[in-house]
This record gives structure tokens, sequence and C-alpha cells, in this order.
């Protein structure tokens, strides 16, 4: 049972998933991703809640993503 479909639960499912291991994922909430969230306001703007990166040493969070089909955006800091 892996409690919470947030980052971690999902990187918990992800790994037992690897192993062979049988898993069931439960949510609270009516949508998985944690505390990862876009608040769209209107069509002209997107306001990122939650985690704002990931930092160039966080491979197996890049793995992770990039294994979920979703896309990086690439930010200097500053900008």
């Amino acid at each position: 049972m892996v409690v919470g479909a947030g980052l971690a639960g999902l990187a918990a499912a992800n790994a037992l998933d690897r192993e062979g291991i049988g898993y069931k994922v439960i949510e609270a909430s009516n949508r998985s991703s944690g505390k990862v969230l876009s608040d769209r306001q209107n069509s002209n703007y997107v306001f990122e809640l939650g985690p704002q990166f990931v930092n160039k040493d966080m491979t197996e969070m890049a793995r992770l993503i990039k294994a979920s089909n979703f896309t990086f955006l690439t930010r200097l800091s500053g900008i």
C-alpha cells in the first residue's frame, strides 16, 4: 500500500513496480501530484505552486520526470 500520490508516493510505486512487487496507491484528493500544482488564472497566466525546481544533482528526480513524459523547462537562476 502506497499512501499518497505525490512525488514521493509515485516514486515509491515506481520502485515497487520495477521490482515486480504488487502495490496499490491511495490518495485523499481528487488528483495526483501532491504539492505540485499549476494554477491557471486565465489563458495568459499560470502560477506554479509547490516545488519550483530540479537541481542537476537530483538525478533520480530527473529520471522519474523523464520517465513520466513530463517536459523540463530550463530557466537560469535570477531570470
